[in-house]
């Protein structure tokens, strides 16, 4: 009897254990929209990050997080995790073709990416251009106009601005 109780016991643990990463929500019907979404990530499905689980892990989580800015209807925050994927995704992509040397990148200061092929890259959405250029995209420059917008609200509501009274005027100026 002990021993199965001490097995119960552990189950209960390792479940618990597993629910600290889902997202505390107020609502059940929350709870099971967060679900449902995590269902239509289909970029895990790719086999490099099947490969990579430390890079699987926090896409989740920040695609998680993403989720419950959604249900939560802040579209601010989703802006900002959003953003943290795509600067996971570009750098991990962009150190592979470094390391098949595929590619050149010059690095400063706390081992930041200031150039890719001689071409200055220091910040993010240069970085997305290059690898919308790489792949070979169809419709790379919609594509740069949405993750510029998605990055310009990220920074909006990530950095101060003494100019401004509140976030909806800095984004209507911006």
């Amino acid at each position: 009897m002990d021993n199965e109780l001490t097995r119960k016991i552990q189950q209960l643990e390792e479940k618990t254990k597993k629910l600290e990463n889902y997202i505390k929500v107020f609502h059940f019907e929350d709870y099971q929209r967060v679900n449902g979404h995590m269902e239509k990530l289909n970029y895990l499905s790719l086999d490099y990050i099947k490969k990579n689980s430390d890079l699987k892990e926090q896409l989740i989580f920040y695609y998680r997080m993403m989720i419950r800015a959604r249900v939560k209807n802040d579209f601010l925050e989703y802006c900002r995790f959003s953003v943290l994927q795509i600067e996971l995704i570009v750098g991990d992509f962009l150190e592979e073709l470094e390391e098949r040397k595929e590619i050149q990148i010059d690095r400063g200061d706390y081992d930041r990416i200031e150039q890719i092929n001689g071409n200055k890259a220091p910040h993010l959405i240069n970085k997305v251009v290059f690898c919308l250029q790489f792949l070979e995209c169809q419709n790379k420059e919609t594509l740069k106009e949405v993750f510029d917008n998605i990055i310009k609200l990220r920074n909006i509501i990530s950095h101060a601005d003494s100019d401004y009274p509140n976030i909806q005027q800095r984004i209507k100026n911006k």
